[in-house]
């Protein structure tokens, strides 16, 4: 049975800017969120959630990751591999959709996504 949107419910608790980051040109600031996730009956924590927010004020939001070394390489480089994954996207949109509006708030700038 397919999700609705009425069947997901994000609330994001907290947004965890990182100010002693050594930030390129283009990022304006980046960091991680805390956000509680409802699905139906079912809720869950989920941290580490990382954004980006561009000079040009357009945000990327990404799924927390782990970074584990590849022991096929010969200069054992890192892996990223998603600590989470949603089967439906909708999911992940709404996630999505919640953290740049509530960074938007904090920033007082327009949507460009």
């Amino acid at each position: 049975m397919p999700l609705k949107e009425s069947d997901i419910s994000v609330e994001v608790i907290e947004i965890y800017p990182n100010q002693y980051l050594r930030l390129p040109n283009k990022f304006k600031e980046q960091g991680t969120c805390h956000i509680t996730l409802k699905i139906c009956t079912i809720s869950m924590e989920l941290k580490n959630i990382r954004y980006q927010i561009r000079k040009n004020e357009t945000i990327w939001v990404g799924l927390p990751m782990n970074a584990y070394p590849d022991q096929s390489k010969p200069n054992n480089k890192k892996v990223t591999v998603p600590s989470i994954s949603f089967e439906d996207p909708l999911v992940f949109e709404m996630i999505k959709k919640a953290i740049v509006k509530d960074l938007q708030f904090v920033n007082y700038f327009p949507l460009k996504e």
